[in-house]
């Protein structure tokens, strides 16, 4: 199959379950009598009284009645200030609730801020994050930014950068952060995690770099000797189209981003259209394989940033100067000068950082040019000549 029916066939197949979500949601809004409720803007007005579950789909959400379920509510800004009493599931850039929870609440956004009173536990995911009621239970923070004001029955569980505890947790506070104020109290144990502010000596510095060195060094060394052939292929590669292995780089990060939106995307029409439907294990599904995808993904991009980007610039800089790397011996050397000096360079102030990102590219793009190669296609580059044997 050639790339371009490839990409025609995930492009249909990417309608095809859109519009299958699409009539899951339309069908079941019409089964649901009003349970499902879509638009640009969708209000529930005071005094209204939702008898059991909603779910709202909408630009901007507001939410002033009485829900007697759930409520599970996504939107660029949710206002949910009625009463809701079992659990709130809210999605959105900006979402507030100042209403009276009987069961969990679980929000994520840009901004999210729980000003209300909750009979359970809090789950929090966003870049900014404020909790002024009373919570009963627990409270899980992890974004950029968390403040509690209020009161948390239980224990407090963060991973942010900033925490300020203004209010009073009765429980413990455990986790990590990158800098913690505390005006109020707290209850139980104090275990939060903060990096260390000291500035290391040069001689720590140039420990920490060795060590690095020699770890890479190590596990770049077991990847040359045991799997030679593939990555002489990549080296290959790599010397003779430089600039086509930059731009696949290039290519292949910024399809990974917009990957990770689509996917997003994509899994709240699966929420919205399988969790009205009480298709509960579809959802979970999804979400485990998204969970377990890009975890995996981004493991992969961690071994190409810390070993395949000394591996490949290192060997191909020294392909380029006319290094043999056929012996084991000198394939070896050149290996331990390329990673020492692909450490010395990204510890450089100002030039390490944008030098270590297009090492990044130009080792992520590599590969797949030359796994293109090796299938019998040409270069990316029309001009690009045969590659060399070492």
């Amino acid at each position: 199959m050639t790339p371009f029916r490839r990409l025609v066939f995930v492009v249909v197949a990417l309608v095809a379950v859109l519009s299958v979500a699409a009539a899951a949601v339309a069908a079941a809004q019409v089964e649901l009598g009003g349970k499902l409720r879509t638009g640009n803007r969708v209000v529930v007005d005071r005094g209204e009284i939702v008898p059991g579950n909603l779910y709202v789909l909408a630009g901007s959400a507001e939410i002033h009645g009485t829900v007697r379920g759930d409520l599970v509510v996504s939107g660029g800004s949710v206002i949910v200030d009625g009463t809701i009493d079992g659990d709130l599931l809210a999605l959105g850039g900006n979402v507030t609730v100042s209403s009276d929870v009987g069961g969990d609440v679980i929000a994520s956004g840009g901004q999210v801020s729980v000003v209300g009173d909750v009979a359970g536990d809090v789950r929090l995911g966003a870049g900014e994050m404020s909790v002024a009621g009373d919570v009963a239970g627990d409270v899980a923070a992890v974004g950029g930014s968390t403040d509690i004001a209020g009161t948390v029955g239980a224990d407090l569980l963060v991973l942010t950068g900033d925490l300020r505890i203004d209010g009073t947790v009765r429980g413990d506070v455990a986790g990590t952060a990158g800098t913690y104020q505390r005006g109020g109290t707290v209850g139980g144990d104090e275990q939060i995690s903060l990096p260390d502010r000291t500035e290391p000596t040069p001689g720590r510095r140039i420990l920490a770099g060795l060590t690095r060195a020699v770890a890479v060094f190590l596990l770049t060394l077991l990847v040359v000797l045991v799997g030679w052939r593939p990555v002489d292929a990549v080296l290959d590669t790599a010397r003779t189209r430089p600039g086509w292995s930059l731009l696949a780089g290039l290519v292949v990060f910024v399809g990974l981003g917009g990957a990770v939106a689509a996917t997003i995307i994509l899994g709240i029409l699966v929420t919205v259209a399988f969790g009205v439907a009480k298709l509960g294990l579809v959802v979970a599904t999804y979400w485990l394989t998204f969970l377990v995808a890009w975890t995996v993904a981004g493991f992969a991009l961690f071994l190409v940033a810390n070993l395949g980007a000394p591996l490949v610039v290192g060997l191909t800089a020294a392909r380029a100067a006319g290094v043999n790397l056929g012996a084991v011996g000198p394939r070896i050397l050149a290996l331990a000068v390329a990673v020492a000096v692909y450490t010395a360079v990204v510890a450089l102030p100002y030039v390490g950082g944008p030098f270590g990102f297009l090492a990044f590219l130009f080792a992520l793009g590599a590969p797949p040019l030359a796994l293109r190669a090796s299938r019998g296609g040409s270069a990316a580059s029309p001009d690009a000549g045969p590659a060399t044997a070492a």
